[in-house]
């Protein structure tokens, strides 16, 4: 095996093991702040902030009108917009 295919592939493993990491911080922020347990987090410039609790709620009611089956069309109307469709 040649020296460069030898720091190619080395080069590979490095990348690929930094990006699993990468991904495993951030998928971690992401649980702690929908869990509740940080309120905010800062790298630099930029900061991310867990929702609010009444933010929490207001999802929570949308998402349960989202769920609520909706009325019935009365027979009558639906023969009336099938005649004038």
């Amino acid at each position: 095996m040649s020296a460069f295919a030898e720091f190619a592939l080395k080069d590979a493993v490095a990348v690929i093991t930094v990006g699993l990491s990468v991904a495993v911080a951030i998928t971690s922020i992401v649980g702690a702040l929908k869990a509740g347990v940080l309120k905010k987090v800062r790298f630099g410039g930029l900061e991310f902030e867990a929702p609010s609790e009444e933010m929490r709620r207001f999802k929570e009611a949308y998402e349960h009108s989202q769920k609520q089956p909706e009325k019935e069309v009365p027979f009558e109307i639906e023969q009336l917009a099938s005649y004038y469709s």
